[in-house]
């Protein structure tokens, strides 16, 4: 498994391991604003996932992915432990997994990267995800199936278990980053929503992670 390790950023009292804890809202040398616009440009000259995974792991821009745990209020409760390329036993790989606390526990966070392009989210006459949305959400079910079976063993493998440390099926959560905000419209928010409240999985925009990047 590959990690990144902290910035010996240690004021963590639910310490599992330094090596995978990391506190951007706590590093001060990180111009967050600028860091917004230059991810948003980037953004803009992307044609596909892999153009934005480029982005980030050549410049070693973890808190990119790290800045989703705002979406789950876990960004102001003393950081999170991050992880990159996660691997769900031989069959699957997570881009990136961030497991944090707050006042309801430890929430473990899967991310599924897909195409920044501007796409229809939806197909044109019937209910129904697109082709590349459908393909990030196959991604994440055969992620939740994996997981529903091996959840010791996942847990074991993160050095979770031995901490003591159990986290529920509900506090797994899943988000699929996929397109721009322009093309989030009313019929794709409602079915979102609906994504949201069903199956724990999360649909973001690119944009969104914009946003979070100059919050952080």
């Amino acid at each position: 498994m590959q990690f990144i390790k902290a910035n010996e950023l240690k004021n963590t009292i639910w310490d599992i391991t330094n090596e995978h804890y990391v506190n951007y809202k706590a590093d001060t040398n990180i111009d967050y604003s600028k860091e917004s616009k230059l991810f948003s440009e980037a953004l803009n000259l992307s044609k596909k996932e892999q153009d934005i995974q480029r982005y980030i792991k050549e410049n070693e821009k973890w808190f990119i992915p790290y800045s989703l745990t705002r979406e789950y209020g876990l960004c102001n409760h003393g950081g999170a432990y991050f992880y990159k390329e996660l691997h769900l036993g031989s069959e699957y790989v997570v881009d990136y997994a961030l497991l944090g606390h707050n006042s309801e526990g430890y929430q473990l966070i899967l991310v599924e990267f897909e195409s920044p392009e501007k796409i229809d989210l939806l197909q044109k006459n019937i209910n129904d995800w697109s082709v590349q949305v459908r393909k990030g959400l196959a991604q994440i079910d055969d992620w939740k199936v994996w997981i529903d079976n091996n959840k010791n063993y996942l847990l074991d493998s993160m050095n979770l278990s031995s901490n003591g440390i159990n986290i529920q099926t509900p506090k797994i959560y899943y988000v699929l980053v996929v397109s721009r905000r322009e093309c989030f419209d009313t019929r794709v928010n409602e079915k979102r929503n609906w994504l949201s409240y069903e199956k724990n999985i999360k649909l973001v925009s690119y944009d969104r992670i914009v946003d979070n990047i100059e919050y952080l």
